[in-house]
């Protein structure tokens, strides 16, 4: 018989563990179809372009798909071929391509290099009082690199005339980053 006042450990109810692996870690097992599939492989080709600097090759990558499927990875196929449209002078072209995904309100980092990628189309159609308005609209939210952010600002103020904004995003980098090679 057991005193009074002591608990009893029980089991805890939790929903059954799946037989099939790739439900519990929600990842499919390697070597799958869809892991291989034409889609997937021509995005890998086009970052691995686009990071090599082979934007020509990088842009027949994602055009060569005919059918990118929907969500981030159609998203990012958009911003790897909008990449290389502004790495080939094709401003106009990539500012299209850069405002598409952010009409598709994506998420995580691509919400940011969308942004930063359309400004910096703008610059290249020598818009750069648009191209700073991006930019202030980033600072007001959590950027990875605030310093770039800062210098671009200061760099398309300082094209658009406005030695005030400019001189303001450069305290910004000197005095917030003083460490830095920007500073």
């Amino acid at each position: 018989e057991m005193p009074a006042g002591l608990a009893v450990l029980a089991p805890t109810p939790h929903p059954q563990v799946p037989r099939d692996l790739a439900q519990v870690w929600l990842a499919p097992e390697r070597g799958t179809a869809a892991s291989r599939s034409n889609a997937v492989l021509s995005l890998a080709s086009a970052a691995r372009f686009t990071a090599g600097g082979e934007y020509s090759k990088a842009l027949s990558a994602v055009i060569s798909q005919p059918k990118v499927p929907d969500g981030p990875l159609g998203q990012y196929a958009t911003y790897y071929a909008a990449v290389a449209q502004l790495r080939l002078n094709r401003a106009a072209d990539a500012l299209r391509s850069f405002r598409a995904i952010q009409d598709q309100k994506p998420t995580g980092y691509l919400w940011e290099a969308a942004a930063l990628g359309e400004a910096e189309a703008l610059e290249m159609l020598e818009k750069p009082d648009d191209a700073s308005k991006i930019y202030e609209r980033l600072l007001k939210g959590r950027l990875s690199n605030v310093e770039d952010v800062y210098m671009r600002l200061g760099r398309a103020a300082k094209a658009a005339g406005d030695q005030v904004k400019a001189s303001d995003a450069y305290a910004h980098v000197f005095y917030e980053f003083p460490l830095s090679e920007n500073a």
